[in-house]
């Protein structure tokens, strides 16, 4: 098993009611999983598809309220 740390994006929309408790709650997460976590506010396919390219991530979270990204 690697002792490298995962990096975990994560794609929300800015201004959602939920988002503090959801953010809060995957770096707790993240901090006991030893993910490093990359916020990132994304409202096109296009803007996802080159954050994807371009970090190569180990893992994705897509908050729901994110709508049709």
């Amino acid at each position: 098993m690697s002792c490298m740390n995962k990096n975990i994006l994560y794609f929300h929309t800015t201004g959602t009611a939920s988002s503090v408790p959801k953010i809060e709650g995957l770096y707790r997460e993240a901090l006991r999983l030893k993910w490093n976590v990359r916020r990132f506010d994304v409202r096109t396919e296009k803007q996802v598809r080159e954050t994807l390219e371009f970090w190569n991530p180990d893992g994705i979270v897509v908050d729901a309220a994110a709508g049709n990204i």
